[in-house]
Order: C-alpha cells, then structure tokens, then sequence
C-alpha cells in the first residue's frame, strides 16, 4: 500500500529521479557505504561480505538498485525496511520457548528533560518555548544501557 501511494506518487518520482547523482567512482572516492553505495549499484553490505554476530543465520537479500539517484537510494531505503522485518521475523523465531528475564539495576539519576535542556529563551520569545522543545525531544536517561553480551 505505502509503495502504491507514496513510492508510486508522481510528485515524489519527479523529485528524485534523476536527481543527486553519486557515480560509483564518486561513491568510493567519498568512502560512501549503506544505502548511498547500494543506490549506485555496488551490491556491498558488511552483514554479507564480513558477517559479524548472528547475522550468518539469517537469509535477506541486498537491495541494490544501479540508478545512482535518489529515488534508487530511496528504493534501497525501502527494500532494507523489509529486508529488516525479514530478519526481525527470523531472529524471533529462534527465540526459546519459556519466560525471559534480565537483571535491571536501579537508576536514581533520572532527570526530567525539562531539566538537562538549556533555555532557549530570547527576548520576545513564548515562555513555553523551552517546554516545547522538552517534549518534542526528550532526552533519554543517563541509566539507559544495553544488556551485557552473554
């Protein structure tokens, strides 16, 4: 559906095709990677060529698309995000079966956002400036770690 609606939109196509070309000699003079060097037809992604983790267990495809313009980086953009679910499906299901816990450490440094922000006030500006941008971009808490690998 979103590819019929959006992808498919004469709007967007008229505003990326042909628009912002990056060579593959211009992608490798820049040491461009991800979905810039893919969207110029180089089939280069470092899960496949050096696999790190637990991505060899999984099956997805590369999307490469040889245009060298936005709308091929956009496409390659699009394909990754299934691409993803591909892999999020089959990491799921080799998940075991039974309750899963962790250890959580307590956190006594929180902070609300409103705190850590810096005033951003100038003289005519809405008081409830600096609030806005707090709840537009709240800042996560110092206590926030990723589990320790096993």
């Amino acid at each position: 559906m979103y590819r019929q609606l959006v992808t498919g939109n004469i709007i967007l196509r008229k505003r990326l095709e042909g628009i912002g070309p990056i060579s593959v000699e211009m992608c490798r003079k820049y040491g461009a990677t991800g979905p810039v060097i893919r969207g110029s037809g180089v089939a280069h992604d470092v899960r496949k060529t050096q696999p790190y983790s637990v991505y060899p267990e999984f099956d997805f495809s590369i999307p490469v698309y040889p245009e060298c313009d936005c709308m091929a980086r956009y496409l390659v953009r699009m394909d990754e995000m299934e691409q993803s679910l591909r892999i999020i499906e089959q990491a799921l299901g080799k998940l075991p079966d039974g309750p899963v816990t962790t250890k959580v450490r307590a956190c006594s440094s929180f902070r609300p956002a409103t705190t850590i922000m810096p005033s951003r006030r100038r003289a005519g500006a809405s008081p409830c400036a600096s609030s806005a941008m707090a709840k537009t971009f709240p800042i996560a808490s110092s206590c926030a770690r990723p589990p320790s690998p096993t």
